[in-house]
């Protein structure tokens, strides 16, 4: 293409053909579409000759379309079917492997997308009031919400593609957005400071022979003491707990890691730990209660509202069932 012509990329909705546009104001017919379909028509190869055939077949309809792994990977946005539906693009254009891509969530139907750096899609729909920006496979990692406004289409842009430009009912909404390699900064700056500041709180309750720190951000702590699996070392943990009956529940979310935290490891191999609560010291036999438990559901519905609904949110983060581990104690030590 130069400078003289450019092509338009809708199709006209009178007679649904693909026309050239010239600088002069000239229109040039590119391809005439008309024989396939009476409605307006997104889900067809055009050659540069002019030469049109189908490339998908059966989709309801399809709207927004993008490219992903470097032209390898087409994805059509199929609003009526409320999800994302990839293809590979073989050699001449020609499409295969059909697949679900991502189911949409909620009453979000597909129209407008984008794709970003990380490969990673930006979904606009006017059935709701955000943009959402999903993975293959259907999680919804990311959103940008309107203001109570329609989301029409969306596209990135701006000089490193961070600006997120969402069209709505007569406006253009702006907003910068991250790419995955700041997420993955941000996170580690996170867990660097979570990390402190819970060695800070243990440091702190043990010194003070439990005087401070019993209670963190307003949720009550304990002290579990296991021995190391591997070395034969006491190992301290500050973990947020509740009282059922005459025993404690603590809950083996290690921050929503799929990672088992050492300290539940360490259980498995020797049930025998010491606790401290407040300034209240004893010894105390471990169970885990995992989901096939009849008491686990309700031991961890109690043991996430206590602390704030966070092992809810640590539980969609990891496929990993999120054990509760009850402390029953067996002998006071102070």
């Amino acid at each position: 293409m130069n400078a003289t012509a450019a092509v338009i990329a809708d199709v006209r909705t009178d007679d649904r053909c693909l026309v050239r546009v010239s600088a002069d104001g000239g229109v040039t017919l590119v391809a005439d579409l008309s024989g396939y379909t009476s409605p307006p028509i997104n889900d067809l190869v055009i050659d540069l000759d002019g030469a049109s055939s189908a490339a998908a077949e059966d989709l309801l309809l399809p709207n927004g379309m993008v490219f992903l792994d470097r032209g390898r990977t087409l994805v059509v946005a199929e609003s009526l079917g409320a999800r994302l539906t990839g293809y590979t693009v073989a050699a001449g254009g020609s499409l295969t492997n059909r697949r679900l891509w991502a189911q949409m969530p909620g009453d979000l139907l597909p129209e407008r997308i984008c794709a970003d750096a990380d490969g990673a899609i930006w979904v606009a729909s006017a059935t709701v009031t955000e943009c959402v920006r999903v993975v293959e496979g259907g999680d919804v990692v990311d959103w940008v919400r309107t203001g109570g406004a329609a989301a029409i289409a969306c596209t990135l842009g701006g000089p490193e593609g961070r600006t997120l430009l969402i069209a709505t009912d007569g406006r253009i909404l702006a907003a910068e957005v991250t790419i995955e390699a700041e997420r993955a900064d941000e996170r580690t700056r996170t867990n660097v400071s979570r990390s402190c500041v819970l060695r800070l709180h243990r440091s702190l309750y043990r010194r003070s022979r439990g005087w401070v720190g019993h209670r963190l951000l307003g949720v009550p702590t304990l002290l579990m003491t296991t021995t190391g699996r591997r070395t034969g070392q006491p190992r301290t943990n500050a973990l947020t707990y509740m009282t059922v009956g005459d025993d404690l529940a603590v809950v083996a979310s290690n921050g929503g890691r799929d990672t088992p935290p050492a300290w539940l490891l360490n259980l498995a191999a020797k049930p025998h730990v010491g606790v401290q609560v407040g300034r209240h010291r004893s010894s105390a036999t471990a169970q885990v209660v995992t989901p096939d438990d009849a008491r686990y559901d309700d031991l961890l519905a109690s043991c996430d509202a206590a602390n704030r609904n966070r092992y809810s949110a640590y539980q969609r983060q990891t496929v990993r069932p999120i054990p509760v581990v009850l402390l029953t104690p067996t002998e006071a030590t102070d």
